[in-house]
């Protein structure tokens, strides 16, 4: 979805799990760019690509598991 997005986009995200419209806490932020994150212990590091996003006041990295989508 990154792909897509372009920096000052206006998105809403939720976790994957949130499957029931009535129930979805959405979360609203400003994408800002995708960064490449590397993890794991230091014999097995590995990494993947995480959008950072300015969501509650300041810039947060979201990974794929979140749904993403533009709304402006």
């Amino acid at each position: 979805m990154s792909d897509l997005l372009k920096k000052g986009d206006l998105v809403r995200m939720t976790e994957p799990w949130a499957h029931d419209p009535d129930s979805i806490t959405w979360c609203y932020g400003v994408f800002l760019a995708t960064r490449e994150v590397e993890f794991g212990p230091l014999a097995f590091v590995k990494s993947e690509m995480q959008d950072l996003i300015l969501c509650e006041g300041r810039p947060q990295l979201f990974d794929h598991y979140w749904h993403k989508e533009k709304i402006a």
